[in-house]
This record gives structure tokens, C-alpha cells and sequence, in this order.
């Protein structure tokens, strides 16, 4: 469902864009294609107000005025100048490029942390439906950024560069973004196994509360034995590509990782008496 809103939100602002095509050639009747670069402008001028703290009505009526400045210089194009409306416009637009990359000093503008008509609204809809999920056709759709979830403070820092985030934050949203859209089976590899012990534990609180909250079928790899005695409804031993035991149920809550790591040495000395064997006939008869 998240997907689908996502899908209806952008189509909706592309359809500003559309209008404006659409009002060109079949209302005025003129080849204009301004709008493939007004549009941008307008965002621009607004996004760069936002990030300035600007009111967020104010910066949207800001951006509109910037449209209706890059059309009103293709109109003076085509009527004082006599430029060809079509050629008038692929001016404009071109231009536009260097204009929007001018205001905006970058080629984007990050606004997950900013104030906008769309948190606006998102508060309006929280106060009038009591809280941050409307439940609509058996879907839950979410009113706010789901990263508050995680409870690291990260909602706070939207715009930071990836990379600058420490491992355990980085993994917990690599967790959210898998487990975003529910999956059917949700595939967890050894995810906390470069992180210190207290990212680690963080990174494995977060695991199981999304994980009971959405009901989410998981198959989590791990050689941490306190991590697999704790965690899940049953454990399966693999060596070497294959199932050497495994535990549910009554079996799984009386075990322990002191268990885990005896059976383990157990197959260990097996392997190494197998091979001291097969060395020993191979001495001796061959």
C-alpha cells in the first residue's frame, strides 16, 4: 500500500506538468514546452525557502510565482521578439537548467527533514484520525516517516549522508527498507555480525520488533549462539550443506548456548576423527 500512495502521490504532482502541456497545445495552440522547465524552477524556489525555514505556504506560492516568470519570458519571447513559440520555448527550458542548478547550488535538495504543506496535511490527518496509520480498504497506510520506529533519532537526520551514519544505524534502515513492503519471507545474513556488542543489540531489538509487529516469516543466519537460543521459534544446525539437528518447541526453550556450542565441538571432534581415520587407511593400504 505504501507503494500504491508513493505511486498516486508523484503521479499526481506529474499531472501540474501534464496540465501545462496540455493547456499549451490544446487551449492556447501553441507548440510551448516551457513547462518542462518551469515546473523544475518552481521546485527549486520552494525547496530552497524550506531548507531556510521559510513558511511552507509561502515558499509554495514563491515557486508558483517562479513559474509564472520563466512563462511570462517565453510569452516576451514570442511576441516582442518574434521567435518561433516552439524554439522560444526550448530556449527558455534549456536555460532553465543553469537557472535551477544556480538557486539550488546542487543538483538536489534533500526536504525529509524539512517543514512542507505535505507534514502540514500529515498533522492535520493524525489529529483528525488519532494517530500515525489510517487503516484504509484492510491496508494500514502510514502518516509519517517509519524511521521513527527504530527509536536511534534518525528521524532527525534524514538528510545526512548515508555513509556518515555509524554501522548499527545503517543496517537497522537496510532491516526497515527490506521489511517496508512485508515481504513473504524476510532473509536476515549474519546482520549484526561486524557491529559492536551494543549496535549489535540495538540492531537485534529493532529485528524483533518489526518482525512481531508485521508477523514476518524469517529465516535469520548467525553464528552467535546466544543470538539463536533467544531469538525464534526453532533452530536448524547446518554442516557442510546439510541439517545436522534441530530443535523446536520444548526442545528449543530448554536449550541453551552452552548446548549450541558442546553439540557443535561434538561434530568438530566426529569431522576430525573421520579424517585422522581415512589418513590412517590411506597410509596403510594404499
Amino acid at each position: 500500500m505504501t507503494l500504491l500512495i508513493g505511486s498516486l502521490t508523484i503521479g499526481l504532482i506529474l499531472s501540474l506538468l501534464a496540465l501545462g502541456i496540455y493547456i499549451s497545445y490544446r487551449v492556447f495552440d501553441i507548440a510551448d514546452i516551457t513547462v518542462d522547465g518551469s515546473i523544475t524552477l518552481g521546485g527549486a524556489v520552494c525547496a530552497m525557502m524550506l531548507v531556510n525555514h521559510a513558511n511552507p505556504l509561502l515558499a509554495t506560492l514563491a515557486g508558483f510565482a517562479g513559474g509564472l516568470a520563466a512563462g511570462t519570458v517565453t510569452g516576451v519571447l514570442q511576441t516582442r521578439f518574434k521567435i518561433n513559440p516552439l524554439l522560444a520555448g526550448i530556449l527558455v527550458m534549456t536555460g532553465l537548467y543553469s537557472v535551477n542548478l544556480q538557486i539550488m547550488g546542487k543538483s538536489n535538495v534533500p526536504l525529509l527533514s524539512t517543514d512542507s504543506l505535505t507534514t502540514w496535511v500529515e498533522r492535520m490527518g493524525q489529529r483528525w484520525f488519532g494517530g500515525p496509520e489510517v487503516n484504509v480498504l484492510g491496508w494500514l497506510v502510514s502518516a509519517r516517516d517509519r524511521v521513527r520506529e527504530l527509536r536511534m533519532g534518525l528521524e532527525d537526520r534524514l538528510d545526512t549522508a548515508i555513509g556518515s551514519l555509524s554501522g548499527g544505524q545503517r543496517q537497522a534502515l537496510t532491516l526497515l527498507m527490506a521489511t517496508w513492503l512485508k515481504p513473504a519471507l524476510l532473509l536476515l545474513d549474519e546482520h549484526t555480525a561486524a557491529l559492536d556488542p551494543k549496535s549489535a543489540d540495538l540492531v537485534i531489538r529493532a529485528t524483533t520488533e518489526i518482525v512481531g509487529r508485521h508477523r514476518l516469516t524469517t529465516l535469520m543466519v548467525t553464528h552467535s549462539m546466544q543470538q539463536a537460543v533467544n531469538l525464534g521459534d526453532r533452530i536448524v544446525m547446518m554442516h557442510r550443506g546439510a541439517v545436522a539437528c534441530r530443535f523446536e518447541g520444548a526442545d528449543k526453550q530448554r536449550l541453551n548456548a552452552q548446548d549450541l556450542l558442546a553439540r557443535f565441538e561434538d561434530l568438530r571432534r566426529r569431522e576430525m576423527l573421520d579424517e585422522s581415520v581415512a589418513a590412517l587407511l590411506d597410509k596403510t593400504y594404499v
